[in-house]
């Protein structure tokens, strides 16, 4: 599989009815969502990174970053990048 952040090649290491945790060489081991997949995949690079860093910063020690959520543009922001 491809690394849903990135696109390097990544392991999927667990999969269950709530998330999908992924081992990638360049983002590291984390997990995602079912409920926020679709629309991670959807996002830019710039944006999936962020999404990974801000699970990154809010992880305990030790626990494995989670992504959530995913913040959509507003209407106004993606209008102003289409041109």
């Amino acid at each position: 599989m491809q690394c849903p952040i990135c696109g390097a090649p990544a392991k999927r290491l667990v999969e269950n009815t709530d998330a999908l945790v992924i081992a990638c060489r360049r983002c590291g081991s984390y997990q995602v969502e079912e409920g926020c997949f679709n629309a991670l995949l959807r996002l830019d690079l710039e944006g999936r990174v962020a999404a990974l860093a801000a699970a990154k910063r809010s992880a305990s020690p030790g626990a494995v970053p989670t992504i959530s959520g995913v913040a959509q543009p507003s209407w106004w922001q993606r209008l102003w990048q289409s041109r």
